[in-house]
């Protein structure tokens, strides 16, 4: 489905981008599947030297398991982001075809993207928008989805949370939107939803807090693009809903 629901535990893994070496610690921190559980919120390739690597293996593990491991669609998964951030140039030096590039891509387009666990907790790359106002909305939609001409899609893998607005703003990205805390509230009560965990944001510790816990930001990417310093962020969803926090070095 387009819309993912999935029953905790869980694991929540945020982006990877071609950092197949934080994956695999993810792996062994958590137990890889069948014994655990995870949803990986997007942006598997760009900007790190290994994203045939990482996207490979979570498609063999899809494949393998695919009642325990759930790939999300981020805004890196789209032909337009990844031909320019490393991506098509990874796959020609490696494979010399365009071809398989362009496979990887029709493949891309039929992740879904979003996920709700125990039907109280959104799972999405990046936010929400003022254009979505039912699921439904994203339950109707017909893949491959190959280019950003629906907005509350776009919004979904480019929105970011903001404290500079109480509702909605233009987003510093050129694309998708900002959300603020009364944006977040109305959206978690319009749809029955307790909290929101997204991606997308390169954050210090991995994981990021907004509006009193109601929006938690998980970026798994440790040093992301070898010069942030960063920590590679883990969250695990408990059978009644709690959450851990990890923070890897």
């Amino acid at each position: 489905p387009t819309l993912l629901e999935v029953n905790a535990p869980t694991y929540v893994v945020g982006d990877l981008h071609g950092n197949v070496f934080d994956l695999i610690r993810i792996l062994n921190l958590a137990r890889p599947p069948p014994h655990s559980c995870f949803i990986f919120l997007g942006d598997y390739v760009d900007r790190g030297q290994y994203s045939i690597e990482v996207v490979t293996l979570l498609f063999a593990l899809f494949n393998a398991f695919p009642k325990q491991i759930f790939m999300l669609r981020g805004n890196h998964e789209f032909e337009d982001i990844n031909q320019i951030y490393g991506f098509e140039s990874e796959v020609l030096m490696h494979y010399g075809q365009i071809k398989l590039y362009r496979k990887f891509n029709e493949a891309f387009g039929y992740l879904p993207l979003a996920a709700i666990i125990n039907q109280k907790i959104f799972c999405v790359h990046g936010g929400i928008s003022p254009a979505l106002k039912s699921f439904d909305q994203i339950i109707a939609l017909k893949r491959p989805i190959t280019v950003l001409d629906i907005p509350f899609v776009s919004d979904l893998v480019w929105s970011d949370p903001s404290t500079e607005s109480q509702l909605y703003g233009n987003s510093n990205r050129g694309v998708g939107t900002t959300f603020g805390e009364q944006a977040a509230q109305e959206f978690l009560v319009m749809f029955g939803i307790e909290k929101i965990i997204r991606a997308h944001q390169c954050v210090q510790y991995g994981i990021a807090k907004f509006f009193n816990n109601q929006v938690i930001t998980v970026f798994s990417c440790s040093n992301y693009a070898d010069a942030c310093g960063n920590r590679c962020g883990l969250l695990f969803v408990e059978s009644d809903g709690n959450l851990h926090h990890f923070s890897l070095p």
